[in-house]
């Protein structure tokens, strides 16, 4: 899931993911806000921010990820190992 949809954009250290336009995600988790300080990091509003990015932030060149729960499930999983 997240190769498919992220990578083009995002780094994880220490994996095939080496995009370089947006920030590098490999201890998303450790981090105390989100979305340029704009949320406090939790697994709840990460996912309100990969779906919602427009709506939390107008204007974030991130678009807003349609995902179906069973995506939403999976990116949360592999977002929740990166501490």
């Amino acid at each position: 899931m997240f190769e498919k949809r992220c990578a083009g954009c995002h780094t994880v250290r220490g994996t095939r993911s080496a995009g370089v336009q947006a920030p590098d995600l490999t201890h998303v988790l450790s981090r105390r806000l989100i979305a340029a300080g704009t949320v406090a990091n939790s697994p709840e509003s990460l996912m309100q921010w990969v779906q919602h990015v427009q709506e939390i932030k107008p204007g974030a060149l991130m678009p807003d990820m349609k995902l179906s729960p069973a995506e939403a499930g999976d990116l949360s999983a592999y977002l929740a190992t990166l501490r």
